[in-house]
C-alpha cells in the first residue's frame, strides 16, 4: 500500500506485465469549504446580498469592506467548527443500500427491519419538533418519534415491533416514517437476518 499526501503528483505504471490497482481518494474538509459554507448561512445579510461596489469612492468602498469584515468576524463564533462538521455530517449522502422490495409504500409489519443509510445522520430539538437531518435531507417531526430516530441514529437495525414498543407508536406509524426515509434514501428496510 502507498500513502501519498494531498499536493503529491504521481504517475503509476506497471513494470513487468499487466497490473492492477485501485486508488482511493480521500477529500477533507479545508477552510475553503468552511467558508463557502458560512457565506450560504450569511446569505440572509444584506450586506452579503447586496452588489459590492466596485464603481464607488473610496469611502463607499471602505465602509463596504469593513460592514463584511464585521458580519463575517461575528459569525466566526467559537462553535462555528462544530456547526460546520454538524452540516457536513447532515449532507453525507451514505452508502445507498436497496430496500428491495419496499420502495413504495413499506407495509405495516412488526417483523420487517429499519436501519439508516448513513452513520452521519444528526438530531436535534426537543419539546415541539424533532428535527433529523440525514443523507442530505431535513426532517421537521413530531417528539413522539423522538425514540425511533435516537435508536436509528446510533446506527441499530430495528424491528418495526421493537421500534413502536420502544416509542409508543403504532407499527403503522412506524411504517409510515420508514416510508418517508426509505423515499429519500436515508433508510432501507429489510427483512431480519
Amino acid at each position: 500500500m502507498l500513502y501519498l499526501p494531498r499536493g503529491w503528483w504521481h504517475a503509476v505504471a506497471a513494470t513487468e506485465g499487466r497490473s492492477l490497482h485501485l486508488t482511493c481518494g480521500l477529500t477533507p474538509a479545508t477552510g475553503h469549504h468552511l467558508l463557502v459554507w458560512l457565506a450560504g448561512q450569511l446569505l440572509h445579510s444584506p450586506t452579503l446580498r447586496a452588489n459590492v461596489p466596485t464603481v464607488a469612492g473610496p469611502a463607499e468602498r471602505t465602509a463596504y469592506t469593513e460592514q463584511l469584515r464585521k458580519e463575517v468576524a461575528e459569525a466566526l463564533h467559537p462553535h462555528i467548527v462544530s456547526e460546520f462538521a454538524a452540516s457536513l455530517d447532515a449532507r453525507d449522502p451514505g452508502r445507498r443500500a436497496p430496500s428491495l422490495p419496499y420502495i413504495g409504500d413499506v407495509p405495516a409489519d412488526p417483523g420487517l427491519v429499519l436501519a439508516l443509510t448513513t452513520a452521519r445522520a444528526a438530531l436535534e430539538g426537543a419539546d415541539e419538533a424533532v428535527v433529523l437531518r440525514a443523507a442530505g435531507h431535513e426532517w421537521e417531526l413530531h417528539p413522539s418519534v423522538r425514540p425511533v430516530l435516537e435508536a436509528l441514529v446510533s446506527g441499530a437495525r430495528l424491528t418495526f415491533g421493537y421500534l413502536a414498543a420502544r416509542s409508543g407508536l403504532t407499527v403503522e406509524q412506524v411504517a409510515a416514517l420508514a416510508t418517508e426515509l426509505v423515499s429519500k434514501d436515508a433508510a432501507a428496510v429489510s427483512q431480519p437476518r
